[in-house]
């Protein structure tokens, strides 16, 4: 049987860059970093003193304030992007009849339900914790308040894999449609993990940014000056629809969904040996299923965390996956701007890819002053650049316990341009 065809047609953002779409691609394009001082919570005592928080976020514009009062904050920005993907899709008033739903977070509700709970706990016992609190900060609490206020009936669940889950669940929601099981799908991942417990935890890591200069410099990838990546936020949804459902509704196609790989590292060799394997098969498996070859990639959003070993890693995996076409290819991160949203990271990638086709310009690497010689590819520093782009890939890197990680990879096309035996 012909494969389904399964295409983008609606961007919900909530970013620390801006919320909707058009702000947020228009901030990307324009280099704007949403890396700033930390308002959360006092900041005073630790090493790192900045993240990129949503500002000027009020939840009672997606969802009542009744609502809005119990939520967490993930979920509210869960709801706030699924809505507006919605709405970008022309989903506004009418509801598709067939429609899945996967959403995805990896710190769920503990950056602010969870801590204050136990905070409570702590100084007035249990009896002082609200009772709400139980279901509000799990990690399907999100997926579940969508899934109300959109009136969603169809197969719904949450996907929970760190960093990769913002791609999982776009693949998630690509096989519902591929398999016939609905014609629509909502997916995407959601995290609000700025909170002094958090934070710590990730300082005592080693994993967040040293810079003493401005904030806007902290997250800095594949330069050589970068001390650690940027603590973030937000949530990004896309709504999936089968190619003639769309077609037939008239739908903005933004993008055309190719192909999905996903690779785990085997605990054999080097560290940096095993993610260059791992990420080079994610890579190679999602030109496989997508009927592409190396040559046919024009843009990569890459993982590039501003940390000195997945960035050196992921270079020495784009040369070995794509040889010596990975000069030619530009590759950027949008976390020079945005820092790292965990699992929301994915989904902001996948939709600043398919703007970057729509609109034919690659955001820019901020920041990159000086270069790693480790890195040593077409970062597209500092502004960005008009380019043709028929097919780019965008992938992440999950870390769990212990330090073997996981890769997921994903491949979208212009409609029109994916080859014949594709479709």
């Amino acid at each position: 049987m012909k494969r389904r065809r399964v295409v983008i047609t609606g961007l919900g953002v909530v970013a620390p860059n801006g919320i909707g779409k058009d702000a947020f691609w228009e901030n990307l394009v324009a280099g704007k970093s949403a890396v700033d001082w930390i308002t959360a919570f006092d900041p005073t005592p630790y090493p790192c003193k900045v993240a990129a928080e949503v500002r000027n976020f009020n939840p009672t514009d997606f969802v009542s304030a009744r609502k809005a009062k119990t939520m967490g904050r993930f979920s509210q920005f869960a709801v706030a992007a699924a809505r507006l993907a919605m709405e970008d899709a022309r989903f506004s008033q009418q509801r598709p009849a067939r429609a899945a739903l996967c959403l995805g977070t990896a710190a769920q509700g503990i950056g602010d339900l969870g801590e204050a709970a136990h905070r409570d706990f702590l100084s007035r016992g249990w009896k002082s914790i609200e009772p709400s609190v139980a279901l509000e900060y799990t990690a399907h609490a999100a997926t579940a308040h969508v899934q109300e206020e959109l009136q969603v009936a169809g197969p719904t669940t949450t996907i929970a894999s760190a960093c990769c889950t913002g791609i999982d669940t776009i693949a998630w929601g690509v096989e519902q449609i591929r398999s016939g099981r609905v014609d629509v799908a909502l997916v995407g991942a959601t995290e609000a993990p700025i909170s002094e417990f958090i934070f710590s935890l990730f300082i005592l890591g080693g994993y967040l940014s040293s810079w003493e200069g401005l904030p806007s410099q902290a997250s800095r990838p594949y330069d050589l000056l970068r001390s650690g990546l940027v603590l973030s936020e937000g949530s990004a949804v896309l709504v999936l629809e089968e190619l003639d459902h769309a077609l037939d509704r008239g739908a903005t196609v933004y993008a055309e969904v190719l192909g999905y790989g996903s690779a785990s590292e085997a605990n054999l060799g080097r560290r940096s040996e095993r993610y260059v394997a791992s990420l080079g098969q994610a890579i190679r498996t999602t030109l496989q299923s997508s009927y592409l070859t190396p040559l046919d990639i024009d843009y990569i959003c890459a993982h590039a965390n501003s940390t000195k070993f997945d960035d050196q890693s992921e270079a020495a995996a784009h040369r070995a996956a794509f040889g010596s076409h990975a000069y030619r290819i530009p590759v950027s991160s949008i976390k020079s701007m945005l820092g790292q949203p965990f699992a929301a990271s994915g989904v902001m990638q996948a939709t600043a890819t398919v703007l970057a086709i729509q609109h034919e310009v690659i955001p820019p690497t901020i920041n990159y002053e000086v270069p790693d010689p480790e890195c040593d590819l077409d970062y597209v520093p500092n502004r960005a650049r008009m380019a043709r782009i028929r097919h780019a890939i965008f992938h992440s890197h999950s870390l769990g316990g212990g330090l073997l990680g996981s890769h997921a990879a994903m491949a979208v096309g212009r409609l029109g341009s994916v080859p014949l035996e594709h479709g």
